[in-house]
This record gives structure tokens, sequence and C-alpha cells, in this order.
């Protein structure tokens, strides 16, 4: 081997007689924090491996092509605001005609895909990577956490204070936006959306269009961090019993994925849902 490995500027590098010099030239082992990167580096890339390949098996129609259909829409450099834009992404290795193809006849396992966005949580935000990952960013704000308790009696404030600094559960928000259509009139299952920044039917800020209500994991207090978890298309007329059907769903997904014994998850919801109805419908779960 000697005078044969190659090196910078197509020269070669000498092998040393063993002795004080090859002894001083010795490479020092690396740092235990470069190690402990490197480790977490290759954990972090073999859990995504394995979630690109749970997630192309949930694919069961035109795979390839919504499978490049996803990883275009996560790499795209601009905000997307149309699938031909979608088309012209590197990632996306086909033509226009395959991404419409892709949408039209393509097919996901939506169960199989919401019990793998939900196998993701708890060691998300319950495992040894989690824990360390709150521990640097999930921080209480005690002033905004005092403001909130003012009115409360001292006794009640101080359980709420001492559930935040052990709490352990995991939280989600149910909520519903709108995707306003109103040009598309041969649309199905169009309705009358609330939009903020309509004023097409008067005073009452709706418009044609669709509502989709998502179910997403969220960090504590003031973190921004949020997992979806689950998606449906509703109605104001079945918008409260798809939301009992996205809590049972929720709860039955989270049980085979290790969530049991962490106290049962939190819900939160705005002023819009029937609480009561919720109430009766959840009772036991």
């Amino acid at each position: 081997m000697l005078d044969t490995l190659p090196r910078a500027g197509r020269q070669l590098q000498t092998i040393l007689d063993p002795g004080a010099a090859v002894a001083r030239a010795a490479p020092q082992p690396p740092a235990a924090v470069r190690v402990a990167a490197a480790v977490a580096r290759y954990r972090a890339f073999r859990a995504l491996q394995e979630f690109r390949a749970r997630l192309y098996e949930c694919l069961t129609a035109r795979p390839d092509a919504e499978f490049e259909l996803v990883d275009a829409i996560l790499c795209a450099d601009h905000a997307v605001t149309s699938l031909a834009e979608l088309s012209l992404v590197p990632q996306f290795r086909r033509g226009h005609g395959a991404l419409y193809d892709a949408l039209a006849a393509g097919r996901i396992d939506e169960e199989a895909l919401a019990g793998l966005l939900a196998g993701t949580l708890p060691p998300l935000a319950g495992g040894e990577e989690g824990r360390a990952w709150v521990a640097e960013h999930d921080r209480i704000d005690h002033g905004l956490l005092d403001a909130a308790l003012a009115r409360l009696p001292a006794g009640q404030a101080a359980q709420v204070r001492d559930a935040c600094a052990r709490w352990r559960r995991l939280r989600f928000a149910i909520d519903a936006t709108p995707y306003p259509r109103p040009d598309a009139g041969c649309s199905p299952g169009r309705g009358h959306v609330h939009h903020d920044a309509c004023r097409c039917d008067g005073t009452r800020k709706t418009i044609p269009g669709w509502e989709y209500q998502f179910t997403a994991a969220i960090g504590h207090l003031r973190t921004a961090w949020a997992a979806l978890a689950g998606v449906q298309r509703t109605t104001h007329a079945t918008r409260t019993r798809q939301t009992i059907r996205q809590v049972q769903n929720l709860l039955r997904r989270l049980s085979p994925a290790g969530a049991d014994g962490r106290g049962a998850p939190l819900v939160i919801l705005d002023a819009g849902y029937s609480a009561a109805a919720l109430t009766a419908a959840l009772r036991g779960c």
C-alpha cells in the first residue's frame, strides 16, 4: 500500500513505517459530543426512512406519482398556487398529466395513513428525544399563566400550576378552516362557509366553498410546533357528529401506539362547538 493512496492534487501519499512518527500522526478519536450528534442524525435518518416507506405503503393506487407529489409539495420553494406549478418542481419527475392522473385515479388507505400519523405522536412527545426537545423549547410563560389564573381561587390556581409543571398528556386541537370555491359552480358538496375576508354575501361574511376540520397535536402553552393527525371535510349540519367521530378515532389509534398510561389526551375546541353534545357522546372515552 506504500505510495498508492491518492490525496488532493492527484499526488500520492506515503504510509510511514511504524514508529514514533506514526504514533504522533495517529488521528485522535472524535469528541463524545460529535459522536452523539452523528448517532442522533443517523437515528433520525432511519426513522424518516421508515416513515417514508410506511407512507408509500398507504398509497394503494398510482403510488409513485402520489409519493412524488408529496415530495414536490414539501420541497417547493414557493407558495403552492396551482397544480401545474408542482409538476415543475424537480422532485416531481413526471409530466403534469401524471400529476392530474394521480389526484383523479390515485387512492389512499386513509385508516393506515391516520394510524401512521398517530403512531408517531407518543414517541415524539414522550420519548427520550421528545423529552429532551421539550426541556429545551417547551417553556412556560409564567407571566401569561399568572394573568390567566388571576381570577381563580388560590387553591385552584395552585392545582393548575402544579399540573403545568408535571404535564405529560398529549394535547390536540380541533378546528375547521374554510376553502373558498366561489367560482367552482360545478364542484359537488359546496356550501356557504365563514370567511373573514369575504364581503360577497353582505355582512354575514360567508362564501361558497368547502370546510375542512383538522385534528392536530400541539405543544405546551406558547410552543409553536404542531403535528397534523387527521382531517375531514365537514358541513355545519354534520360537524358535531364528525367531531365526535374524529375524537373517537383518535383515541382508538393512539392506544396501539403506546399512549396508554400517560393520562387521557386533552382535546381543545373553541366556542363554536356544542360542549353538551360532545360531553354526552364521549362519555366513558
